[in-house]
């Protein structure tokens, strides 16, 4: 009888420690699974939160760098109401931005990450303030790099980027630039060109429209506002921009183009400003007595291409395309600003002189003050 009493406990023992093993390798698997889950979404927490610090920064940055821009004209509009983009992929998941202007100063960025069912939030305070710059206070300035070739010459100016001495943004062949002249990292504002519809006093500018591509067959005197929708300068002629001490805006749609012999030339002791989507120069372009030529190209890709000959006082500001000036003869007393500068195999001479109050004022522009979540 105790035989089987013993049988009968062992039997029991036995099925009590497979149901202990049993339910402990439930709850091992159990928890094994929690902890993959838990993992998965820490991966996924990380992976939504990345993806909406790089949205917010791609905002951020914008604002900084184009203080004057369209977004900022967005933001301010919206005032006191935010602006919220369109939902941007973005790697496994996606990110979408909400801009605030808090108050005449002050814009709050805040960008949510998205990884399947997983959110996060990142936000950027951004601070503005007043910012005193001059457009061509450098001989030459880009955003990123310039390509100086063995004849460049700049007497009495600098040769700046907005890059780190560290991306090695300037190529310097020139024996006639010292080191000194080369700065690197600098805070500048390139603001995005718009074509003028009042003078600097307020005044309407009204302009005498030329359809079709401006081909002259003889020599010509331009002394009105005109706008182009192209121009084709080529053979012998001259084209004289007759400024009259005043300020001749000239607006051309598409490119304006001065090939084989022919001259631009800026008389009458003011100054001609050219808005154009790109400029190339073959021919020659000239000033005389305190004249002056500035020429706004705000298309992208080589907006500025120069292989002629100038000797005049031009400024020249590209502010999405390149400035290509490798074939150039010329004697220049201004500046050249553009995203990026290619001086190349030419002959120019800079001499620094002062922007004659164009883009010398008193603008908005941003810090980041603060990082949020």
């Amino acid at each position: 009888m105790f035989k089987k009493n013993e049988e009968g406990i062992a039997m029991i023992a036995a099925i009590l420690a497979v149901l202990v093993l049993t339910i402990l390798g439930f709850s091992l698997w159990n928890y094994s699974m929690a902890e993959t889950i838990q993992t998965q979404r820490e991966e996924m927490r990380m992976q939504a939160y990345y993806i909406a610090r790089s949205g917010a920064e791609s905002v951020a940055n914008h604002l900084v760098n184009q203080p004057m821009g369209p977004l900022k004209e967005e933001i301010d509009d919206a005032y006191p109401h935010s602006v919220t983009s369109s939902v941007v992929d973005m790697g496994n998941g996606s990110f979408i931005i909400t801009a605030t202007k808090l108050d005449s100063t002050t814009v709050l960025i805040e960008s949510v990450g998205t990884v399947e069912d997983v959110t996060q939030k990142v936000s950027i305070t951004l601070q503005g303030f007043s910012q005193n710059w001059s457009l061509f206070e450098h001989a030459l300035l880009a955003k990123g790099k310039i390509a100086l070739g063995p004849n460049s010459q700049v007497t009495g100016g600098s040769i700046a980027t907005l890059l780190p001495q560290s991306d090695n943004p300037i190529d310097n062949k020139s024996h006639n630039i010292n080191n000194d002249q080369l700065l690197y990292g600098v805070s500048a504002v390139f603001p995005p060109i718009e074509i003028p519809d009042t003078d600097k006093y307020g005044n309407a500018v009204v302009y005498t429209s030329i359809p079709g591509t401006y081909r002259p067959n003889s020599n010509q005197t331009i002394n009105t506002h005109t706008r182009f929708n192209s121009v084709d300068i080529r053979g012998n002629r001259i084209i004289t921009f007759d400024t009259k001490g005043n300020d001749l805006y000239i607006f051309c749609d598409g490119q304006f183009s001065v090939g084989g012999n022919a001259t631009i030339n800026v008389i009458g002791g003011g100054r001609t400003l050219i808005y154009t989507s790109s400029f190339d120069l073959s021919g020659a372009m000239s000033t005389s007595g305190n004249s002056g030529i500035f020429v706004f190209a705000y298309g992208s890709g080589t907006a500025l291409r120069v292989r002629g000959t100038i000797n005049a006082a031009v400024a020249m500001y590209a502010d999405q395309g390149t400035a290509n000036l490798n074939g150039a003869t010329a004697t220049i007393y201004g500046s050249i600003v553009a995203t990026e500068i290619n001086l190349g195999n030419s002959n120019v001479h800079f001499t620094q002189v002062n922007d004659y109050g164009i883009f010398n004022e008193t603008t908005n522009a941003y810090k980041i003050i603060q990082w949020g979540d």
